[in-house]
């Protein structure tokens, strides 16, 4: 199929106990932009009213044929009983992709975590902001949060919502991987202030409890 899915019923089962991370019901004319699978249920990147055009000339972020989706998307978890959780909302945003097709999530797994991960654009001259969703048996499905080195002299780190930036989804030397757990990738930081703005090497330690990549190490690369 060469143009993105109808969405399914989402919310068909959902607790008549709504909480601010639930919502009620999505309409059959809403598409899918992302999806992914997991053992303990699916990950949808959803929309309504998406305008799609293309890029129209060569770029740093792609070539002048790739597809440009946009449309305020919303990350839904819908785990195997049925129920969904709106994890985040992307306001007004331009999703970038080679091709008018469904993009598939990729997913990490450590233990009995699946990690999901998703950045709007493939490339571009500053990396490409990146978020990373956990889901697992014993949790509801969450975002992560993610510590930063901070490049000032008042804090070695600070914490943000998964927003941080990887240098690119369009070499696989630079996409997230695992060992043991940790987690790490390839980065672009945006200064705070100071110099030795560059590319970095990153690891993470992965904390479920407190729902955090836990900065463990960085270095230049270049």
């Amino acid at each position: 199929n060469n143009v993105a899915d109808t969405a399914p019923i989402l919310y068909e089962n959902v607790s008549t106990q709504k909480s601010s991370d639930q919502i009620d019901s999505i309409q059959p004319d809403q598409v899918i932009r992302a999806q992914g699978e997991s053992s303990y249920g699916k990950l949808y990147i959803i929309s309504n009213k998406e305008n799609i055009t293309q890029l129209g000339a060569d770029s740093s972020y792609g070539k002048a044929q790739d597809y440009v989706f946009e449309a305020d998307y919303d990350i839904i978890f819908k785990d195997k009983n049925g129920t969904s959780t709106l994890l985040k909302t992307l306001s007004d945003t331009k999703i970038i992709r080679t091709e008018n097709t469904v993009i598939q999530l990729p997913r990490l797994t450590i233990d009995n975590l699946d990690i999901f991960y998703f950045s709007p654009e493939y490339v571009g001259s500053n990396g490409v902001a990146i978020w990373f969703f956990g889901v697992t048996d014993n949790l509801k499905p969450f975002g992560f949060m993610i510590e930063h080195p901070a490049f000032s002299q008042s804090s070695g780190k600070i914490k943000a919502y998964s927003g941080t930036n990887i240098t690119s989804l369009k070499d696989t030397a630079y996409l997230p991987t695992l060992q043991e757990n940790n987690i790490s990738f390839n980065s672009i930081f945006t200064p705070y202030g100071y110099q030795d703005i560059g590319e970095y090497k990153i690891a993470y330690k992965i904390n479920i409890k407190e729902k955090l990549f836990e900065l463990v190490s960085y270095s230049l690369i270049k």
